[in-house]
Protein backbone atom coordinates (compact mmCIF):
# COMPACT_ATOMS: atom_id res chain seq x y z
CA UNK A 1 0.00 0.00 0.00
CA UNK A 2 1.31 3.49 -0.55
CA UNK A 3 1.60 6.16 2.26
CA UNK A 4 1.09 9.38 1.17
CA UNK A 5 3.09 11.92 1.89
CA UNK A 6 1.48 15.15 4.16
CA UNK A 7 4.08 17.48 3.31
CA UNK A 8 4.09 18.91 0.20
CA UNK A 9 6.92 20.33 0.26
CA UNK A 10 8.30 17.02 0.37
CA UNK A 11 6.20 15.55 -2.12
CA UNK A 12 7.41 18.24 -4.44
CA UNK A 13 11.06 17.10 -3.77
CA UNK A 14 10.68 13.82 -4.41
CA UNK A 15 8.61 14.44 -7.54
CA UNK A 16 11.33 16.73 -8.79
CA UNK A 17 14.27 13.95 -8.02
CA UNK A 18 12.01 11.27 -9.77
CA UNK A 19 12.05 14.18 -12.76
CA UNK A 20 15.84 14.48 -12.90
CA UNK A 21 16.33 10.54 -12.94
CA UNK A 22 13.98 10.49 -15.92
CA UNK A 23 15.51 13.37 -17.82
CA UNK A 24 19.01 11.94 -16.89
CA UNK A 25 18.14 8.30 -18.50
CA UNK A 26 16.58 10.24 -21.56
CA UNK A 27 19.56 12.34 -22.28
CA UNK A 28 21.25 9.39 -23.05
CA UNK A 29 18.92 6.63 -23.87
CA UNK A 30 16.68 9.33 -26.09
CA UNK A 31 13.42 7.35 -25.76
CA UNK A 32 12.11 4.38 -23.24
CA UNK A 33 8.82 2.64 -22.11
CA UNK A 34 6.88 2.76 -18.62
CA UNK A 35 7.70 -0.36 -17.93
CA UNK A 36 11.63 0.17 -17.96
CA UNK A 37 10.66 3.67 -15.97
CA UNK A 38 9.44 2.05 -13.76
CA UNK A 39 11.93 -0.65 -12.89
CA UNK A 40 14.32 2.39 -13.72
CA UNK A 41 12.55 4.39 -10.73
CA UNK A 42 11.50 1.45 -7.83
CA UNK A 43 7.42 1.47 -8.61
CA UNK A 44 5.89 -0.91 -7.41
CA UNK A 45 2.92 -0.04 -10.39
CA UNK A 46 3.28 1.55 -13.47
CA UNK A 47 0.32 4.25 -11.88
CA UNK A 48 2.49 6.77 -10.59
CA UNK A 49 5.26 6.22 -13.77
CA UNK A 50 2.60 7.14 -16.39
CA UNK A 51 1.61 10.41 -13.67
CA UNK A 52 4.90 11.76 -13.62
CA UNK A 53 5.11 11.49 -17.59
CA UNK A 54 2.09 12.98 -17.87
CA UNK A 55 3.37 15.76 -15.97
CA UNK A 56 6.67 16.10 -17.90
CA UNK A 57 4.47 15.73 -20.99
CA UNK A 58 2.79 19.01 -19.97
CA UNK A 59 6.10 20.61 -19.10
CA UNK A 60 7.09 19.76 -23.24
CA UNK A 61 10.25 18.07 -21.52
CA UNK A 62 8.90 14.60 -23.17
CA UNK A 63 6.47 13.40 -25.60
CA UNK A 64 4.72 9.94 -26.26
CA UNK A 65 4.31 7.36 -29.34
CA UNK A 66 2.47 4.67 -29.99
CA UNK A 67 3.21 1.76 -31.47
CA UNK A 68 2.15 -2.04 -31.69
CA UNK A 69 4.54 -4.67 -30.77
CA UNK A 70 1.93 -7.54 -31.16
CA UNK A 71 0.15 -7.27 -28.33
CA UNK A 72 -2.00 -3.96 -26.90
CA UNK A 73 -0.38 -0.82 -28.23
CA UNK A 74 2.49 0.76 -25.86
CA UNK A 75 3.82 4.23 -25.88
CA UNK A 76 7.06 4.92 -26.01
CA UNK A 77 8.53 8.76 -24.11
CA UNK A 78 11.19 10.34 -25.64
CA UNK A 79 12.91 13.19 -24.84
CA UNK A 80 12.46 16.70 -26.26
CA UNK A 81 14.74 19.57 -26.99
CA UNK A 82 13.09 21.14 -23.98
CA UNK A 83 14.37 17.89 -22.04
CA UNK A 84 17.67 18.32 -23.09
CA UNK A 85 17.77 21.48 -22.14
CA UNK A 86 16.58 21.12 -18.55
CA UNK A 87 18.51 17.76 -17.85
CA UNK A 88 21.64 19.45 -17.74
CA UNK A 89 23.33 22.46 -15.77
CA UNK A 90 22.71 26.22 -17.21
CA UNK A 91 26.03 26.48 -18.70
CA UNK A 92 25.63 22.75 -20.58
CA UNK A 93 22.62 24.31 -22.51
CA UNK A 94 24.36 24.73 -25.90
CA UNK A 95 25.90 21.55 -25.71
CA UNK A 96 22.91 19.24 -24.93
CA UNK A 97 21.40 20.92 -27.86
CA UNK A 98 23.55 19.09 -29.81
CA UNK A 99 21.88 15.55 -29.02
CA UNK A 100 19.61 13.85 -30.82
CA UNK A 101 15.47 14.50 -29.66
CA UNK A 102 12.75 11.40 -29.85
CA UNK A 103 12.19 10.84 -33.79
CA UNK A 104 9.87 8.43 -33.72
CA UNK A 105 10.43 7.77 -37.54
CA UNK A 106 13.40 6.48 -37.38
CA UNK A 107 12.66 3.84 -34.79
CA UNK A 108 11.97 0.64 -36.00
CA UNK A 109 10.03 -1.94 -34.69
CA UNK A 110 12.30 -4.49 -34.72
CA UNK A 111 14.82 -2.41 -32.86
CA UNK A 112 12.81 -1.44 -29.58
CA UNK A 113 12.97 -4.77 -28.36
CA UNK A 114 16.64 -4.83 -28.33
CA UNK A 115 17.32 -1.25 -26.98
CA UNK A 116 14.43 -2.09 -24.57
CA UNK A 117 16.30 -5.35 -23.21
CA UNK A 118 20.02 -3.11 -23.47
CA UNK A 119 18.40 -0.58 -21.01
CA UNK A 120 17.16 -2.78 -18.71
CA UNK A 121 20.21 -4.15 -18.54
CA UNK A 122 21.81 -1.05 -17.88
CA UNK A 123 19.50 -0.07 -14.94
CA UNK A 124 19.91 -3.83 -13.17
CA UNK A 125 24.27 -3.07 -13.98
CA UNK A 126 24.39 0.70 -12.26
CA UNK A 127 22.34 -0.72 -9.84
CA UNK A 128 25.09 -3.27 -9.18
CA UNK A 129 27.61 -0.99 -8.94
CA UNK A 130 28.59 -0.63 -12.75
CA UNK A 131 29.59 2.78 -14.05
CA UNK A 132 30.50 4.95 -16.64
CA UNK A 133 28.02 3.31 -19.28
CA UNK A 134 27.92 4.60 -22.52
CA UNK A 135 25.93 3.24 -26.06
CA UNK A 136 27.75 2.26 -28.86
CA UNK A 137 26.48 4.74 -30.83
CA UNK A 138 27.91 7.32 -29.02
CA UNK A 139 31.01 6.49 -28.91
CA UNK A 140 33.76 8.15 -31.00
CA UNK A 141 36.51 6.79 -33.41
CA UNK A 142 36.61 4.39 -36.24
CA UNK A 143 35.59 1.10 -34.25
CA UNK A 144 35.93 -1.84 -36.32
CA UNK A 145 33.40 -3.49 -33.89
CA UNK A 146 30.49 -1.69 -32.05
CA UNK A 147 29.33 -2.70 -29.37
CA UNK A 148 25.95 -2.36 -28.18
CA UNK A 149 27.47 -0.64 -24.97
CA UNK A 150 30.51 -0.23 -22.93
CA UNK A 151 30.94 0.17 -19.27
CA UNK A 152 33.29 -0.14 -16.29
CA UNK A 153 32.55 -3.45 -13.73
CA UNK A 154 32.81 -3.13 -10.23
CA UNK A 155 36.23 -4.04 -10.31
CA UNK A 156 37.27 -1.18 -12.60
CA UNK A 157 37.68 -3.22 -15.76
CA UNK A 158 36.19 -1.71 -19.19
CA UNK A 159 33.67 -4.36 -20.25
CA UNK A 160 31.68 -4.13 -24.09
CA UNK A 161 28.24 -5.36 -23.95
CA UNK A 162 25.99 -7.19 -26.19
CA UNK A 163 22.20 -7.47 -25.89
CA UNK A 164 21.96 -10.88 -28.45
CA UNK A 165 18.74 -11.67 -28.55
CA UNK A 166 18.57 -13.95 -32.30
CA UNK A 167 21.53 -15.97 -33.58
CA UNK A 168 23.23 -14.91 -36.65
CA UNK A 169 25.53 -17.16 -39.27
CA UNK A 170 28.86 -18.98 -37.73
CA UNK A 171 30.39 -16.75 -40.45
CA UNK A 172 29.46 -13.46 -38.76
CA UNK A 173 31.26 -15.02 -35.15
CA UNK A 174 33.90 -15.91 -36.51
CA UNK A 175 33.83 -11.94 -37.59
CA UNK A 176 32.86 -11.26 -34.19
CA UNK A 177 35.54 -12.93 -32.43
CA UNK A 178 38.17 -11.90 -34.58
CA UNK A 179 37.31 -8.47 -33.93
CA UNK A 180 36.82 -8.21 -30.66
CA UNK A 181 39.66 -10.30 -29.80
CA UNK A 182 41.82 -7.89 -32.04
CA UNK A 183 40.41 -5.10 -30.03
CA UNK A 184 41.20 -6.61 -26.58
CA UNK A 185 44.71 -8.16 -27.35
CA UNK A 186 46.05 -5.68 -29.22
CA UNK A 187 44.37 -2.70 -28.93
CA UNK A 188 43.83 -3.06 -25.32
CA UNK A 189 40.00 -1.20 -25.53
CA UNK A 190 38.15 -3.85 -23.21
CA UNK A 191 39.17 -6.49 -20.79
CA UNK A 192 36.28 -9.15 -22.09
CA UNK A 193 33.28 -9.37 -23.76
CA UNK A 194 29.89 -9.94 -21.75
CA UNK A 195 26.74 -11.41 -23.70
CA UNK A 196 23.60 -10.90 -22.70
CA UNK A 197 21.09 -13.30 -23.86
CA UNK A 198 17.49 -14.52 -23.85
CA UNK A 199 17.01 -17.08 -21.22
CA UNK A 200 18.02 -20.80 -21.72
CA UNK A 201 20.20 -19.36 -24.74
CA UNK A 202 23.75 -18.32 -22.79
CA UNK A 203 24.86 -22.20 -22.98
CA UNK A 204 23.76 -21.96 -26.49
CA UNK A 205 25.63 -19.03 -27.40
CA UNK A 206 28.92 -20.19 -25.54
CA UNK A 207 28.97 -23.68 -27.10
CA UNK A 208 28.53 -21.85 -30.56
CA UNK A 209 31.79 -19.44 -29.58
CA UNK A 210 33.60 -22.27 -28.21
CA UNK A 211 33.13 -24.53 -31.97
CA UNK A 212 35.10 -21.88 -33.70
CA UNK A 213 38.16 -22.40 -34.59
CA UNK A 214 39.50 -19.27 -36.66
CA UNK A 215 38.25 -15.65 -36.23
CA UNK A 216 38.63 -12.73 -38.95
CA UNK A 217 39.39 -8.96 -37.95
CA UNK A 218 40.78 -5.77 -39.95
CA UNK A 219 43.78 -3.91 -38.42
CA UNK A 220 44.07 -0.36 -38.08
CA UNK A 221 45.05 -0.08 -41.66
CA UNK A 222 42.29 -2.35 -42.87
CA UNK A 223 44.16 -5.19 -43.57
CA UNK A 224 42.46 -8.05 -43.09
CA UNK A 225 43.85 -10.96 -40.87
CA UNK A 226 42.87 -14.32 -39.22
CA UNK A 227 43.79 -15.80 -36.01
CA UNK A 228 43.30 -18.93 -34.26
CA UNK A 229 41.11 -19.15 -31.80
CA UNK A 230 42.51 -20.81 -28.28
CA UNK A 231 41.37 -21.21 -24.80
CA UNK A 232 43.03 -17.32 -23.95
CA UNK A 233 40.88 -15.61 -26.72
CA UNK A 234 37.55 -17.27 -25.59
CA UNK A 235 38.08 -16.53 -21.95
CA UNK A 236 37.50 -13.17 -23.05
CA UNK A 237 33.62 -13.51 -24.15
CA UNK A 238 31.21 -14.58 -20.82
CA UNK A 239 27.24 -15.16 -21.53
CA UNK A 240 24.41 -14.47 -19.38
CA UNK A 241 21.07 -15.44 -19.71
CA UNK A 242 19.06 -12.17 -19.37
CA UNK A 243 17.61 -13.30 -15.97
CA UNK A 244 20.94 -14.11 -14.13
CA UNK A 245 22.16 -10.45 -15.49
CA UNK A 246 24.31 -9.13 -13.85
CA UNK A 247 25.31 -10.69 -10.54
CA UNK A 248 23.80 -14.31 -11.65
CA UNK A 249 25.99 -17.16 -12.85
CA UNK A 250 27.90 -16.72 -15.89
CA UNK A 251 28.79 -19.01 -18.57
Amino acid sequence: MTTLIKDRAERMRRAAEKERLVLSFLFDEVWTTAKTLQQLLGFATHVPVNRLLRKMEDKGLVKPHKVSLGGPDTNLWGITANGLAMAVEPEKVAEALSRSTFEPSKISVSHINHQSKLQIARIEAERAGWTDWVRGERMGGDISKRPDAVATDPNGRRIAIEVELTFKSKKRYQQVIGEYAYLCAVKKAYKGVYYICEDDSAVRFKNLFHSIKTGYYKDDSGQRGSLEIKENILALFKFYDISQWPNGERL
